[in-house]
């Protein structure tokens, strides 16, 4: 007689175990085997959305080549159980590596503001969200760049410089900004801000060659 399938607990076990052992790929086809038992099972939404969390966890470790299945997942989870504040703040972060900055603060700010939620993972995502904020802005302002329109493309910049230092950006992330600014403003012919800015970005970055 062939032996009962495994519950989706002992697949969880079993998964649980090789990722500890580094046995990566073989860990993750037991999630994803959890996911399948618990829902031959009949599982509750609760149960499926902490199983889809985990598994969505598990492919966070695979870096960028699993990170969009790993985005799936998590939002598969919410989709499931939209009060786990871990789960979505966990998608925020890998909306964040993704570079999703809209996403990612829309998510991280979900969890800010959500009534209940821990009060560390709050503060967090709170930190995570004006980050992701300051980056949209950025990445907005690097397209109009691109676009060729230098003067939106400065605006925009100059809103992220504005918001960079209190979001808790490195001075070399803030160097940056100033430094792609100041190709805009040369594009736009506004020369003394450029060099305005030019002193802003070498002032943050002293030691890069490329600036001065």
């Amino acid at each position: 007689m062939p032996a009962a399938p495994a519950g989706y607990q002992d697949l969880v076990t079993q998964g649980k175990a090789l990722l500890k052992a580094d046995k990566y790929d073989e860990a993750l086809g037991k999630f994803e085997a959890a996911i399948q038992q618990a829902q031959a099972e009949a599982q509750a939404a609760a149960t499926l959305s902490y199983l889809h969390c985990l598994l969505g966890l598990v492919q966070t470790q695979g870096g960028s080549a699993k990170r969009a299945a790993a985005i799936a997942s998590l939002q598969k989870s919410l989709e499931l159980d939209p009060s786990s504040a871990d789960c979505r703040l966990e998608l925020a972060k890998s909306q964040y590596e993704d570079k999703q900055y809209s996403e990612a603060q829309r998510s991280a700010e979900a969890v800010a503001g959500q009534a209940g939620a821990d009060a560390a993972l709050q503060t967090e995502a709170g930190a995570l969200a004006k980050r992701a904020q300051v980056m949209a802005l950025f990445a907005e302002g690097k397209r109009l760049l691109k676009s060729r329109e230098p003067e939106e493309a400065a605006a925009r910049i100059k809103e992220a410089i504005d918001k960079a230092e209190a979001a808790g950006l490195s001075a070399e992330e803030r160097s940056l900004m100033h430094y792609v600014r100041v190709l805009a403003l040369r594009q736009a012919s506004e020369d003394a801000e450029a060099v305005k800015e030019a002193r802003a970005a070498i002032a943050l970055n002293p030691k890069d060659a490329d600036l001065h």
